[in-house]
């Protein structure tokens, strides 16, 4: 009898791939509870709003809340990543850039965001790429999106084609370089991004944040930026990409 794909062969695979990924990945891997951290811990000083009627009140309950997830959908993806689940990862991970996108316009346009969340104005994000990078909305988003909603170039996370008659299943989880070195080129410039802006979402942050948690913040954006230099990068993403993760203080 042929061999028949089973969930015992999928488990056996995932492992065989996290030794692989941790080993290959030794930067991302170790560093990436440090990231997680920062972010649980900056979200204690967001502060608060008198006026809970006001623009800058619903933007702080927006980015707070927003600021509260993320560092679990940053958990899952890296342990997506280290067993191999690429096509998964791509998914959380265009997830964190609509959060990202989302808080950076909402932080230019306060007066946008109640409407936006009770659904009585419609703002695309085409629109909300608009006003940092376009390029980014048929790059980075286009890519990610064909992922989330199944598009064809969806499948090669999975098979394998020479052609119209030729190719291969990938059956259980291996270990891809191409495909790990470009999502996290992607997912550590956004989470470098989202640390960089933590004072520009909560405006009382630097007034209620102890030196050390500051300090910390700082050190992890150092390790970041180092990260986002040693990856098998692509200067010109990086470049595409400046304008949404930069200028944050």
């Amino acid at each position: 009898m042929s061999f028949l794909m089973d969930h015992d062969y999928l488990l056996k695979t995932e492992s065989e791939t996290i030794e692989i990924s941790n080993n290959k990945l030794s930067n991302w891997f170790n560093n990436y509870s440090k990231f997680i951290s920062c972010l649980f811990q900056v979200a204690y000083y967001a502060g608060e709003e008198k006026d809970v009627e006001s623009n800058d009140a619903y933007y702080m309950a927006f980015s707070h809340n927003q600021i509260l997830k993320l560092p679990y959908t940053i958990r899952a993806t890296s342990i997506l990543l280290e067993r191999g689940f690429y096509l998964e990862s791509a998914l959380l991970i265009r997830h964190i850039l609509e959060v990202f996108v989302q808080l950076r316009f909402f932080n230019k346009y306060k007066e946008r965001v109640n409407n936006y969340i009770l659904k009585k104005e419609k703002i695309t994000f085409k629109t909300m790429f608009n006003e940092f990078n376009p390029k980014l909305y048929s790059t980075m988003y286009w890519g990610l999106s064909e992922a989330a909603h199944g598009g064809f170039g969806s499948t090669v996370y999975r098979t394998k084609y020479k052609s119209a008659s030729e190719g291969t299943v990938i059956m259980g989880c291996i270990y891809d370089e191409l495909f790990s070195n470009y999502l996290l080129n992607q997912l550590v410039p956004l989470i470098y991004g989202i640390i960089n802006f933590i004072p520009v979402f909560f405006k009382q942050y630097k007034d209620l944040v102890p030196s050390n948690i500051e300090l910390n913040r700082t050190s992890v954006l150092d390790k970041l930026k180092k990260l986002m230099n040693s990856l098998p990068k692509s200067e010109e993403f990086l470049k595409d990409i400046e304008p949404l993760i930069e200028n944050g203080i």
